[in-house]
């Protein structure tokens, strides 16, 4: 009889835990995509903020830059 009683209560319960457990599933999956969207976000606004900007620095990219050029030129 208490497992008859047992099994009628899993029975009644599980739907309605079925209820709870997928909506909050879908809701952890969300807030992670969430979370992983605002981080990479975050990181590529950080790398373009924090480059230098600087004359000099630009400079020297533009001179390693015209360096390549011309060692692929002289491969030709």
């Amino acid at each position: 009889m208490q497992i008859f009683l047992l099994l009628v209560i899993i029975v009644l319960i599980a739907p309605w835990t079925l209820l709870i457990i997928i909506p909050a599933y879908a809701g952890l999956l969300i807030v992670s995509g969430v979370v992983i969207a605002v981080v990479g976000v975050a990181l590529t606004v950080h790398h373009f903020m924090t480059r230098e900007k600087s004359p000099e620095a630009v400079a020297r990219r533009a001179q390693k830059i015209a360096e390549e050029a011309n060692r692929r030129n002289a491969q030709r």
